[in-house]
């Protein structure tokens, strides 16, 4: 229960909500070498009394918030899936997260926007709302000579539909997100480690409303840790690494309306 009492207002702002959060899980293999899980669970957000409100803030005359007393509160279905498994004598694993998140009565901005440039930013309820996401990683090792390497093998999917209000029109966000990685380890008699590995990741986000702030762009990197393991219990480590991006350009002036402007 939420109750707020607004100065100079003599009618207070009042939220009551009941609710049923139903949880389940699934569980198969209760050892550790190989497990599955299935589990589900209900959230709910409420609506915060700043949200509530609905007293113009004037303090950035650019800026401008106003409160819906109107707002719902969001319920949200959440399921996850949960996959590893290990064998001892091969020292093989393999591992595999899902994630979906759908929810109900989204709580989202509603902007709208003035010819002076000023934004007035309040809130609505809206349906459709979801992330969706699926993770694995498999190991194992390699020989290399007297001894073995750690191979780490990655791989990601992540999608998202997201909305918000723009000059009363619903304005859906769509994200997608692929990523991909690989490191090995070698560990040779206790003397030295070395860790090398790459990432590689792709974003794009699509605005139904807003193309201009479409992107589409890849990131990457590749990373180097050496470590000595020295007398008294002394390391010397060193890590070395590098980051990268394709497809997110500056725009110069006049270069951001050529389709082909790449600098």
């Amino acid at each position: 229960e939420l109750k707020s009492l607004v100065q100079g207002k003599a009618e207070h702002i009042a939220q009551s909500f009941l609710n049923v959060l139903p949880n389940a899980q699934i569980q198969i293999g209760k050892n550790r070498y190989r497990n599955f899980r299935l589990i589900y669970n209900g959230t709910t957000q409420n609506p915060t009394v700043t949200q509530l409100q609905p007293i113009e803030d004037i303090s950035d005359p650019l800026n401008l918030t106003k409160g819906n007393p109107q707002l719902k509160q969001s319920f949200s279905n959440n399921f996850r899936i949960n996959y590893n498994t290990f064998d001892p004598y091969t020292m093989k694993s393999f591992f595999l997260f899902g994630n979906i998140r759908q929810t109900f009565n989204a709580i989202v901005n509603s902007d709208s926007l003035f010819t002076n440039g000023a934004r007035l930013t309040t809130y609505e309820n809206v349906n459709g709302v979801y992330t969706a996401n699926l993770n694995g990683n498999m190991g194992f090792p390699v020989k290399f000579g007297e001894t073995s390497a750690n191979i780490n093998l990655g791989t990601g999917i992540a999608f998202g539909k997201n909305k918000n209000i723009l000059n009363k029109e619903v304005n859906e966000i769509n994200s997608l997100n692929l990523t991909g990685r690989v490191s090995a380890t070698y560990l040779y008699k206790e003397l030295f480690d070395v860790t090398i590995g790459g990432n590689i990741n792709w974003n794009k986000v699509e605005y139904s409303l807003q193309s201009a702030q479409n992107t589409d762009f890849m990131s990457y990197g590749a990373n180097l840790d050496l470590n000595f393991f020295l007398p008294k219990n002394f390391t010397l480590g060193n890590t070395v690494s590098y980051t990268g991006n394709a497809g997110r350009a500056q725009c110069l002036a006049g270069c951001c309306q050529q389709p082909d402007c790449w600098h």
